[in-house]
């Protein structure tokens, strides 16, 4: 393995990173780091050659050069299924998908790069021909060419391309493997435009749902009420008066309910109780969010910290800024992880 790799959260609206150092056979973070990414209005995401400049620009803030990078995208085209499938290997499962996706997405997905992963069965085995439940990740063969262009385009060579949403479950595996082993946990991940909720019990992910909701929604609400740009409703996001907290209070009630319903669904279905919500992505750095999501659900939601287990030489950097802003590093951090 590379002893350097530069692990890239490329999401619609930041790019936020992390330097891996290899020493003695085993990898250590040396640097994090965060730029917009903000499309112009109008845009779905910022033009290829300006996206390899913010990357340019990230990797000598955290003194890399040139080297190798994995990435995950939080791309619009990104989707992640729960499917069945005969008894098959794996490439056939791709293979199928490619070919036509329908039968088991229940839509037609042309032009998509896809990854399964075969989740382990519960309990004994049943007797006679079994399904197998995998976990379906794809985007669109567009976004990851953009993802790909980009990386290059800033002088690093990918070695791969990955889903924000697994990631995720990357992270939070390292974070708390003995909670991942013996708990059911809710992951949210609250992203830009999209958010994403997975229920693990025991360590297998049963439930992945993506809401069409994210930060930006919020922002968008603010602006709109209070007649301001989105700039000055950022700002105000970020002070949270009693008078803001009343507008997002009520712009997030229905993403709660969305919580609470994909909760609901998966305690009928799987008859176990979810025990607690963790929050990642920028929107969970907020304790008033926090707190109102945690009244609205009926369970605790917190923030959590993915580098908690990760061992750290951060040089000129402070280690209390990464542990404040750990929960908005969940996907870069399990970008890392994945390779190493």
């Amino acid at each position: 393995m590379p002893s350097v790799i530069a692990a890239l959260d490329v999401g619609t609206s930041r790019v936020k990173c992390m330097r891996m150092q290899r020493r003695s056979g085993r990898y250590v973070l040396t640097h994090f780091a965060s730029r917009s990414a903000l499309p112009a209005s109008g845009e779905s995401q910022v033009p290829q050659p300006q996206m390899s400049e913010i990357i340019r620009g990230l990797m000598k803030e955290i003194g890399v050069k040139r080297g190798h990078a994995v990435a995950s995208l939080s791309a619009r085209s990104t989707l992640i299924r729960h499917v069945e499938f005969p008894q098959m290997p794996l490439e056939d499962m791709k293979k199928a998908l490619k070919l036509n996706s329908a039968p088991y997405l229940h839509q037609q997905y042309t032009n998509y790069n896809f990854d399964c992963y075969i989740i382990p069965p519960r309990g004994e085995a049943p007797k006679g021909p079994v399904k197998l439940q995998v976990l379906v990740g794809g985007a669109s063969t567009q976004d990851v060419l953009y993802c790909r262009d980009s990386i290059l385009g800033a002088g690093l060579i990918p070695l791969a391309i990955n889903l924000a949403p697994v990631a995720v479950l990357n992270a939070y595996e390292s974070s708390d493997p003995k909670m991942m082993e013996e708990d059911t946990v809710a992951l949210v991940d609250v992203g830009y435009e999209n958010s994403v909720i997975s229920i693990l019990s025991k360590g297998q992910p049963l439930l992945t749902r993506s809401i069409p909701f994210g930060g930006s929604h919020v922002t968008g609400h603010i602006a709109k009420t209070l007649s301001v740009d989105e700039k000055a409703a950022e700002e105000e996001k970020l002070k949270m008066t009693e008078a803001v907290q009343v507008l997002v209070a009520s712009c997030l009630s229905v993403f709660a309910r969305q919580l609470r319903s994909s909760i609901d669904f998966f305690e009928r279905q799987y008859e176990v109780p979810v025990k607690r919500v963790l929050c990642s992505g920028g929107t969970a750095l907020s304790n008033v969010i926090l707190q109102f999501l945690t009244d609205e659900i009926g369970l605790p939601c917190k923030a959590w910290d993915p580098t908690e287990n990760v061992e750290k030489d951060l040089k000129s950097q402070k280690s209390e800024l990464l542990k404040e802003q750990g929960a908005n590093f969940a996907v870069a951090m399990g970008t890392a992880l994945a390779v190493m």
